[in-house]
């Protein structure tokens, strides 16, 4: 702690009236540069000012370079250094002109304080900051408790946020003449609004949907209706406190006086995210969301100016600067379709695509052009959610009236044998085709089996699956092990985890098998889901979609940023650990020690278990697997990630018969991974082995004399 010197007080006080009456600046501003002096009062042990010399600035510079913070004991942020050498520097540089201090500092000595160019421009670069997708913000405001009051309030304040990118510390001093509901805005009034640079202006609500108006709305009705709420009323009032039955102090109701400060309306926000098991994103972060919507809904430069007017901006460049950076895997994604926009084009046997990522571009790249024509020739695809299958479902259905479809193939109830079935949907049989080849290959799919659903496909164009001998399961048979399964009743009970962490920027998977108490032991399933959310625009376009709407719906979590974050999974994994008796976590040794190493940092134990991927361990999985699933012992909720996984997942076997999924094969065939597959093996192998541990010895009759009369 710094020495106290009184004239140091006494010219700092000078300074910050100055700063306030003179300048202007708001209460914020001044507590921050008054900050920023005490912080280099502290590195010269209180010395008088007067005594400042170049050489201590320098000292100073160097001294920031290595402090770290307080509270976090990170290194101190690039704009929080950037912020202190700059307060310095304007202080330093109002000495010069004070009376007793002018013989002593010169202008170019406050210089000194200049932070050099390279960490000016890191601490003010347009980095992109991670934040809510619009569905992300509508799936937490519909998921908050309204059973209470204050919980309706707190659910009306994040919609009202969402309708109009208030900053915080103007939302909490709306007063409900400010809302006009009639005309679908607010007027932020700076007379008796905390506005940025004190500025007044009226903010239509954004195009965000109808619920968080309708939100809005009723909270509103129920202030004036059950509380006699009037024009001067807060929208959003503090809690009143008082001394409930037990002489305790609790809630009791409304007050008529708004919060103080912004602190609990961002503690409200972080919450309603971390309920959903969404990051705890900062209220200001929504800003960020509704400028990147712009792109959605603006396509003139009035649209444009417009939306950002309704940001309380005056000029659009701040918009884009501030909120309006692209995310980096959309950034590469733009780059890369820019160009593609050929006049005509043609794609040759689409279903061997793995994706319709260029399928897409090629269709995006037509609305460049005045008139494009592009044609699919391809055998049919294997599944349905193939894009070739999904593109023919559509023309099929007539809601597209430039698609033309013209489909040869022969109905699933027809002779695949017969020669009027194979000329029927092979027009060229007997032309450039050889129909007495055709008939070969019909039979001897006709004598083995296993080459019979090729055949189909290929010479019929037939949709049907040619792995089906090496798939773990059927369709309908994984299908029928769908249940309603009540997590909240499982809290407490005794279960098994499998995780696959994957790649950096993959999918890693955490499932947990519960098992039930009946003699043929049987599991229910819960499966997680994480991956990285920068990275889910340099995915194929299928795979952006189907990850997407599974983040929307809350099957899978979405972590900021390029990379998978095992810190950011360590809350919800300690979440689950409190909620649920968990054994152990059996888990593939890939990248095992940096997740350890995560976990120990944020303070989370959980009860690891290896469990080795060759066959050796992994074959009675899958063999425990497939018995629980065909003996109905098996449950699942329906998690449609999970469910893909299954579906995509292939088996190989080594010469002695084991099994176990064959990654390649499986992710190569279809644009979502088997991770999930992978994680609910390692959880039903784990729970298998530790089991059957468990066991009670067999005891040999020759160790108890007393069982055979000696």
């Amino acid at each position: 702690m710094a020495k106290r010197n009184t004239d140091n007080l006494r010219i700092k006080r000078k300074y910050l009236v100055w700063l306030k009456d003179a300048k202007g600046f708001s209460d914020a501003t001044i507590d921050k540069a008054a900050a920023s002096i005490s912080r280099y009062e502290v590195y010269v042990n209180g010395a008088d000012f007067r005594g400042f010399h170049v050489e201590k600035a320098r000292g100073f510079k160097r001294h920031l370079a290595t402090a770290r913070n307080g509270k976090t004991r990170a290194p101190l942020a690039k704009g929080t250094i950037d912020g202190t050498l700059r307060d310095l520097k304007t202080f330093f540089g109002w000495l010069a002109d004070q009376s007793g201090y002018r013989s002593r500092i010169r202008h170019a000595d406050a210089a000194y304080f200049t932070p050099d160019r390279r960490s000016a421009r890191a601490a003010h670069g347009g980095c992109w900051k991670p934040h809510p997708s619009p569905d992300q913000v509508r799936h937490v405001i519909s998921q908050m408790p309204v059973e209470t009051v204050f919980q309706r309030r707190d659910r009306a304040l994040i919609a009202f946020l969402f309708l109009t990118g208030s900053r915080k510390s103007a939302a909490i001093m709306i007063r409900l003449s400010h809302v006009d509901l009639a005309a679908r805005c607010v007027h932020f009034d700076a007379r008796s609004v905390d506005t940025k640079f004190g500025k007044s202006f009226s903010t239509s609500f954004f195009p965000v949907g109808e619920m968080p108006e309708r939100i809005l709305s009723e909270w509103i009705a129920e202030l004036r209706r059950d509380h006699l709420w009037g024009p001067t009323d807060p929208l959003f009032p503090k809690t009143k406190v008082g001394l409930g039955p037990s002489s305790g102090f609790q809630a009791v109701g409304l007050d008529r006086a708004p919060w103080a400060s912004a602190s609990k309306l961002a503690t409200i926000f972080k919450e309603a995210f971390r309920a959903t098991r969404l990051p705890p994103f900062s209220p200001h972060r929504i800003r960020d969301t509704i400028a990147e919507m712009a792109r959605d809904f603006c396509r003139t430069p009035e649209e444009y100016k417009a939306w950002s007017q309704n940001l309380g901006h005056e000029n659009v460049l701040t918009t884009f600067m501030s909120y309006g950076s692209v995310a980096p895997g959309r950034q590469n994604e733009v780059i890369r379709l820019l160009g593609r926009a050929p006049s005509f084009w043609v794609y040759d046997e689409l279903a061997q695509a793995r994706d319709g990522e260029l399928l897409d571009n090629l269709r995006r790249g037509a609305g460049k052009r005045k008139a494009t024509l592009g044609m699919v020739i391809s055998t049919q695809a294997q599944s349905d959610e193939h894009p070739l299958s999904v593109l023919i479902d559509d023309a099929l259905g007539g809601h597209d009236p430039t698609v033309i479809l013209e489909l040869e193939t022969a109905p699933m109830d027809a002779d695949p044998f017969a020669t009027k079935t194979i000329k029927a949907c092979n027009p060229a049989a007997g032309t450039f085709l050889d129909l007495a080849e055709i008939m070969k290959e019909a039979e001897e799919a006709r004598r083995v089996p296993i080459y019979e659903a090729r055949f189909r496909n290929l010479r019929l164009n037939q949709r049907i699956d040619t792995n089906t001998a090496s798939r773990i399961l059927t369709p309908s048979t994984w299908q029928a092990c769908t249940a309603e399964i009540d997590v909240k009743a499982l809290k407490g009970r005794t279960c098994f985890g499998g995780l696959d962490l994957s790649g950096k920027h993959d999918l890693t998977a955490l499932v947990l098998a519960f098992p039930d108490e009946e003699p043929d032991v049987g599991y229910d399933l819960i499966s997680f889901f994480w991956t990285p959310e920068g990275r889910i625009p340099l995915r194929a376009q299928r795979e952006q979609e189907l990850f997407r709407a599974w983040i929307d719906a809350g099957h899978m979590y979405a972590v900021p940023g390029d990379v998978i974050r095992f810190r950011y999974m360590a809350a919800q994994l300690a979440d689950l650990a409190q909620e649920f008796d968990i054994q152990a976590i059996g888990y593939d040794r890939w990248r095992i020690d940096d997740f350890k190493s995560d976990m120990a940092d944020e303070g989370v134990d959980l009860p690891l278990e290896p469990y080795g991927q060759g066959f050796k361990d992994m074959s009675p999985a899958v063999e425990y697997f497939v018995e629980l699933a065909l003996s109905a012992r098996l449950r699942h909720s329906g998690n449609p990630v999970l469910n893909a996984c299954v579906s995509n997942a292939i088996t190989v076997s080594d010469p002695a018969g084991n099994l176990k999924i064959e990654k390649e094969r499986s992710n190569a065939s279809s644009p979502v991974r088997i991770d999930g597959l992978q994680a609910a093996l390692i959880a039903l192998g784990t729970a298998k082995r530790l089991e059957t541990r468990r066991q009670p010895p067999l005891v040999s009759i020759y160790s108890r004399p007393e069982l055979w009369g000696a």
